[in-house]
């Protein structure tokens, strides 16, 4: 975060028609049932909840440790941009319309606060406004919330108690604590939903199984992402550029650019080298104009660019003039394929 949040003073009172639409996100909400039991008698009191319960500025660590929201996530990102961007990712992978909630904000339009539980140990859940929470933040607001209490101290999720057998099997089968820990937290989410009908020994092998499986993988592919980095180096330097270059699929893009510390990500196994070579060129256009512009002025032209894409009904990122003026430099890939004297 480069800066503390202004409050956003634009809210009003739920309507009728808001509060009902809120109710599903309670009672039809096995999350929220079960973290939260009995946190509400019926639909009548949540009304009486939502409408009564006071409104409050959630502090920088109220915030950060946040439950059931995506806020954490925004706040780490060190850019108004990365935030920008963070958060259009996430209400699109969630189907949320951020195009109408964008333009409210920037309109200073009046928006009904989210719905924040505060449990017996001051732990916070968010019950409701994940999408206003996430828009304020990436913009520079503290959004104010509805605070409703919770007697009871709400429920954590349990251990999976298969878990703890895993975990001494592997360390039984020749594997140290730290690396069966790593194998766990790496290897755990796959193999308990494809191997949920194991046994725990199965499940612990099916894990060595994997983490072997992986590093043979790497071991071949070594050479191949040695290759990869000299290329998009010499491309990197044919235009003059000092850019740093690293691979990861963490993000899901073919690629990123870290503008405030000038880093090209690249995903670690394109589909083919016209593929790789189209990614680092797309990137590289964004490093040319972060030279061209400076790092700040560069994030703010961008930052306006995707803004007024949005007040005209476009979309922030893709109709943004910097993501198409990229897009178009991209399709010079053949030329520089064969400038270097690479294979397709």
């Amino acid at each position: 975060m480069d800066g503390p949040l202004k409050p956003y003073r634009h809210f009003r009172k739920y309507t009728e028609k808001e509060i009902k639409s809120e109710f599903g996100e309670y009672f039809d909400n096995p999350k929220a049932r079960k973290t939260l039991p009995k946190l509400f008698g019926d639909k009548e009191d949540m009304e009486y909840h939502i409408k009564d319960s006071r409104l409050e500025l959630l502090d920088m660590e109220e915030l950060q440790s946040l439950k059931n929201s995506d806020v954490k996530e925004i706040l780490s990102e060190p850019t108004q941009k990365a935030r920008m961007l963070k958060t259009l990712r996430l209400m699109n992978s969630n189907d949320k319309n951020y195009k109408r909630l964008f333009y409210g904000f920037s309109k200073l339009e009046k928006l009904p606060p989210p719905l924040v539980v505060r449990d017996k140990n001051n732990d916070l859940y968010l019950l409701a406004g994940n999408s206003r929470l996430m828009m304020g933040v990436s913009l520079g607001y503290n959004v104010p919330v509805k605070i409703i209490p919770y007697s009871k101290e709400m429920v954590k999720e349990k251990v999976n108690h298969d878990i703890k057998q895993i975990y001494k099997l592997l360390i039984n089968y020749g594997q140290s604590a730290k690396d069966a820990a790593q194998m766990m937290k790496k290897h755990w989410k796959y193999v308990s939903k494809k191997y949920r009908n194991s046994s725990p020994r199965g499940m612990a092998t099916a894990i060595i199984g994997l983490n072997a499986l992986g590093e043979r993988i790497v071991k071949e592919e070594k050479l191949n992402k040695d290759v990869l980095i000299d290329i998009a180096s010499k491309i990197i330097k044919l235009h003059k550029l000092k850019s740093k270059i690293k691979f990861s699929s963490s993000s899901g893009n073919k690629a990123d650019y870290d503008w405030v510390d000038d880093v090209i990500t690249l995903m670690p196994n394109p589909k083919n080298m016209l593929d790789f070579v189209e990614s680092v060129l797309h990137e590289v256009d964004h490093a040319i104009m972060r030279k061209k512009y400076g790092a700040v002025k560069y994030e703010e032209l961008y930052t306006k660019a995707g803004e007024m894409m949005i007040q005209k009904g476009k979309d922030f990122y893709w109709d943004n003039p910097f993501e198409v003026q990229a897009r178009k430099y991209e399709k010079n890939a053949k030329k520089y394929i064969k400038k270097l004297n690479l294979k397709k």
